[in-house]
């Protein structure tokens, strides 16, 4: 079975195409350029740069790849409106013109299932870690397409906090890959308080607004490191202790981490300890599938269409889309 996956959920373009579970191509397109004078995404922005480039890349995709496709999968939520919108009809197009079946696509479980590019299924009962600019969730996975919505943030995700700390601090945006870099250059840090909220539920406002009182206190750019490593490890010691919270309380067998933050070495050394005294298996994909892509929106259809689902061109956006099962 050939899928072609299309992920336009936010600010990156990408199609690809998956044949029998493997990936066979990809072609993504980043505005990380287009946002930087903004300091953020600007919604309207975004469609319109993927009003430009979803045609181009699609070309691409044909010219690397002839054969016909049996489904097409797009990101339907959770996302931008205006950017999922342009997205779906491109999608609905191709089944169209095609004449093959169409299936909705969950961003959060396509960040799950993007563990399938390159790996395999985890155990099972595991738990799914999504972190990215937009969610920080924990999700329990106990099957095949079974998930509950179990802990995630009331307010900023751990992601979002980062980028609006990095503007402060005059760093372009998204500022997660300078402010890992800035932090391998020092082994002090600038302690910042960390999360103090019961239960699953997480918090990271109070993180944010005690990282810029402290910010707000160096005088010299040569500590600009130490923050930066303070701010990385209040949040992500912060999320690996509600992690350790939910392995101990549902027997967890094995950890799959995703999101675009789940390219961060330090988050990533987080889990992996948390794994690590409590001999589980982890599971993160390269950073090239940690970032939204479309190979994780095409194996994610290519899964759901094994599981018996499918939609019709009724199919519409849910920018608010839980995951579910």
């Amino acid at each position: 079975m050939i899928v072609l996956g299309i992920e336009t959920s936010c600010d990156d373009t990408g199609i690809a195409v998956v044949k029998d579970g493997s990936l066979i191509c990809e072609v993504r397109s980043t505005q990380e350029e287009v946002h930087k004078k903004f300091g953020g995404v600007v919604p309207e922005v975004a469609s319109r740069e993927h009003f430009k480039t979803l045609l181009p890349l699609y070309n691409m995709i044909k010219e690397r790849f002839s054969e016909h496709i049996d489904a097409v999968a797009v990101t339907v939520g959770p996302g931008l409106p205006g950017s999922l919108s342009l997205g779906l009809c491109f999608a609905k197009t191709i089944a169209l013109c095609e004449r093959v079946k169409i299936v909705g696509v969950n961003h959060l479980e396509a960040h799950l299932l993007a563990c399938l590019l390159e790996y395999r299924y985890p155990k099972f009962p595991a738990l799914g870690v999504i972190v990215s600019g937009g969610h920080t969730e924990m999700v329990l996975w106990s099957g095949w397409g079974v998930y509950k919505r179990i802990g995630w943030t009331v307010d900023d995700a751990i992601g979002e906090v980062i980028d609006k700390i990095g503007r402060e601090m005059g760093i372009s945006y998204p500022a997660g890959s300078e402010m890992e870099r800035l932090s391998r250059s020092t082994t002090y840090e600038i302690k910042i308080p960390k999360l103090k909220m019961e239960g699953y539920m997480m918090s990271f406002s109070g993180i944010k607004t005690a990282a810029l009182r402290e910010f707000r206190k160096i005088t010299l750019k040569e500590d600009y490191p130490a923050f930066a490593l303070g701010l990385q490890n209040s949040l992500f010691s912060s999320l690996s202790s509600k992690i350790e919270r939910v392995v101990q309380d549902y027997k967890i067998k094995e950890i799959v981490l995703g999101g675009g933050v789940a390219a961060n070495k330090i988050l990533r050394d987080k889990v992996g300890e948390v794994c690590s005294k409590h001999n589980l298996g982890f599971i993160v994909p390269s950073p090239k599938f940690c970032a939204d892509n479309a190979a994780m929106v095409a194996i994610c259809g290519y899964d759901m269409i094994l599981r018996g689902i499918s939609d019709d061109l009724s199919l519409d956006y849910r920018s608010d889309w839980k995951i579910k099962a």
